[in-house]
């Protein structure tokens, strides 16, 4: 093999690895998703002032309906790869955001417009819309951020 043919073959890696990234960012941030995830965070965070049995069920929907879109999502991909620790801190970060987006909106709502501290409509389910809206129209960021990390993370390796 002479170097041309051994070049060849690492331009060839790089780029099959860049469309392998790009698949499972396309597969990640599908539409189903992107309409979902936004639904199951206002179902964990918005049912915080209903009463019982509300209280109890609705967060427990929302993690459910997360648990079955992480499944769904990772069963249905056509491009395996691990996450790596970089890429799962990014996400659990957004997460966290938009809770934290959920903690500030409902003092928000309590503050500016007055709303209860339980009901149909309360401070905790319009901070709830508040943040999963949020979240929704921060997503192309968040697949700006995902694809700047896993290119970071293949330039490295």
């Amino acid at each position: 093999m002479n170097h041309l043919d051994a070049q060849s073959s690492l331009d060839d890696i790089r780029r099959l690895q860049e469309r392998t990234r790009e698949e499972h960012l396309r597969h990640g941030f599908r539409w189903p998703y992107l309409l979902a995830v936004p639904l199951a965070l206002f179902l964990a965070l918005g049912s915080t002032d209903l009463g019982r049995p509300w209280s109890t069920l609705l967060p427990g929907a929302g993690l459910a309906l997360s648990v079955a879109l992480a499944t769904m999502n990772e069963r249905r991909a056509s491009v395996r790869r691990r996450l790596t620790t970089a890429e799962f801190l990014f996400h659990t970060g957004t997460v966290l955001a938009a809770v934290v987006l959920f903690g500030v909106l409902r003092v928000a709502a309590w503050v500016v417009f007055g709303l209860p501290d339980e009901g149909a409509l309360s401070q905790g389910v319009v901070a709830a819309a508040g943040a999963a809206l949020a979240y929704a129209a921060a997503t192309p960021l968040i697949r700006r951020g995902a694809r700047a990390i896993m290119r970071r993370q293949g330039e490295a390796a």
